[in-house]
């Protein structure tokens, strides 16, 4: 497992598509400050049993890519707190912890080579969390 520093059309062309059109999932290790994408037939409970000991530090976010007619060219929203992680594996987080993988997910995008288009989602998921 390999851990990535911006997001590049390599990484979305190898995890894109996860979901939904468009849609790129990441996890955060907030405890080494790595970003992993999750595979696309993967979920996220599976993906962070196998590979990380402590969950509440490993937070979810959804990089959505929206198509212009040339491809998948733009990112226009991020999500972060939500997956079955959470959902179905119970797991919760700290806001803090949630803020900061969000700021990190942005850092992410915007230190790669996909451009950002006019932001249509960019929400912290605040519903599990545990203060």
């Amino acid at each position: 497992m390999r851990s990535y520093d911006k997001l590049s059309w390599a990484i979305f062309n190898n995890y894109g598509n996860r979901k939904k059109p468009g849609r790129i999932s990441i996890v955060i290790d907030l405890d080494e400050e790595k970003i992993y994408p999750v595979p696309r037939k993967v979920e996220h409970l599976d993906f962070a049993k196998d590979k990380f000991l402590e969950h509440e530090r490993i937070i979810p976010s959804h990089i959505d890519l929206e198509p212009n007619g040339c491809g998948l060219e733009k990112v226009v929203g991020i999500i972060t707190g939500i997956s079955g992680l959470e959902i179905s594996g119970g797991v919760r987080h700290k806001k803090e912890d949630l803020e900061k993988a969000h700021a990190i997910s942005w850092d992410f995008v915007k230190n790669g080579e996909i451009k950002i288009g006019d932001v249509k989602e960019d929400e912290v998921v605040y519903k599990y969390s545990v203060d």
